[in-house]
């Protein structure tokens, strides 16, 4: 391997351990955000693959100043999916974990987890009035957590059969976790929306 290769790759080591934060950082893999996006809607993507529920293949970013959406991607029927990516996170537990606390957790009671849900939704349906590089044929938003207290089963029972408000522009949306061992992959759920069929 020629020297400037291997100090390219050490830069770019140097930079994604730099911007790493100590709290919930799985899905902070990538040097940059749109590279996190793109990774977020792949790793939905792989996940409904796998239990056998394909959404879209071809993903690619569109790269900042091109969104929303922040991904797009191919549905099974050739149509066009715009995928917006937001993050759910507990920005005082971020806060505390930079100033040095240690086991610092955010609590989640359910209507904390709602409301935040609710709002990401709501602000990416707003944002979607504006999509650049259409038409979609739908419009999908993956909120993505790595929250330490928002393991798969504790969410299910904190969601439960919660829907949420009708979306304008967002047609289907996904909360999606860190990988599991016991899976073997990311989990996820699909978040229902009223009056839409169960």
């Amino acid at each position: 391997m020629r020297a400037n290769t291997i100090w390219g790759l050490v830069k770019v080591i140097r930079e994604a351990v730099k911007r790493q934060r100590p709290y919930a950082d799985y899905f902070g893999f990538a040097v940059d955000r749109t590279e996190a996006e793109l990774g977020v809607a792949e790793k939905l993507c792989e996940a409904l693959a796998a239990a056998g529920q394909p959404l879209a293949t071809k993903i690619i970013s569109r790269g900042q100043g091109n969104d929303p959406p922040d991904c797009e991607g191919t549905g099974e029927d050739g149509a066009r999916i715009g995928i917006e990516v937001t993050e759910l996170v507990e920005g005082e537990a971020i806060k505390a974990a930079k100033a040095g606390a240690h086991f610092v957790y955010a609590e989640w009671p359910r209507e904390k987890l709602i409301d935040q849900i609710q709002k990401r939704l709501s602000d990416k349906d707003r944002k979607l009035a504006d999509a650049r590089g259409g038409p979609y044929g739908a419009h999908l938003v993956i909120i993505h957590t790595d929250e330490p207290l928002l393991n798969i089963k504790r969410v299910q029972a904190l969601i439960g059969s919660q829907r949420f408000q009708p979306m304008a522009l967002v047609s289907r949306a996904f909360l999606l976790l860190p990988y599991d061992p016991d899976s073997k992959s990311c989990p996820y759920i699909e978040l229902q929306f009223s009056g839409s069929p169960e």
